[in-house]
């Protein structure tokens, strides 16, 4: 079982939503709306290449990646049905149906623009899940709250740097090893 608070648990991270204007802001307002599960977005290079949109971003096609985070059984044979959370699967379900139907009425949220970032949200939705996590992980939340901390005050004036970016990578491999 994931540690952490029952809200860290209900994070879903959704993300490339940066790279199409408009979209962002129609998945948090999507997002305000769901039961059971709490979408927060991320920036599409906060992680490695994992699925298929990595296909999708080198053709210049909007894409959009929902994951629950990766953890000690994440694509291993490990990973069997009991471990499976069923009623944020539903709560995951629910979101999409409410997110393509909110989709269907912005054709001008399909627009891509490689080179977009919004390190500002990222950066927040980070400290939102370390400063829930605090509690239960002490030590790994309290550096990297400090962290992102300084990299929220840096993404409202500016944006990131690539090396600050690669700090927010950093965070979110200690976040998946602090849930698992």
């Amino acid at each position: 079982r994931r540690r952490g608070s029952r809200d860290v648990r209900r994070s879903l991270f959704v993300l490339g939503a940066e790279l199409s204007p408009g979209l962002g802001e129609l998945v948090d307002a999507v997002a305000t709306d769901a039961e059971g599960v709490r979408p927060l977005r991320l920036g599409g290079d906060v992680i490695p290449a994992l699925s298929d949109y990595h296909a999708f971003h080198q053709a210049g096609i909007p894409w959009l990646f929902l994951t629950c985070g990766r953890w000690e059984h994440y694509h291993e044979v490990s990973d069997t049905p009991e471990k499976l959370d069923y009623p944020k699967i539903l709560a995951t379900a629910d979101f999409l149906l409410e997110l393509t139907r909110a989709l269907r009425l912005r054709p001008d949220a399909y627009a891509f623009d490689a080179a977009a970032r919004d390190d500002a949200v990222t950066a927040t939705s980070l400290l939102t899940v370390v400063r829930e996590l605090e509690p239960h992980e002490p030590e790994a939340a309290g550096q990297a709250r400090a962290l992102l901390e300084v990299l929220v005050r840096q993404a409202a004036e500016r944006a990131l740097t690539g090396e600050e970016r690669q700090l927010l990578s950093f965070v979110v491999a200690q976040l998946e090893q602090a849930l698992s």
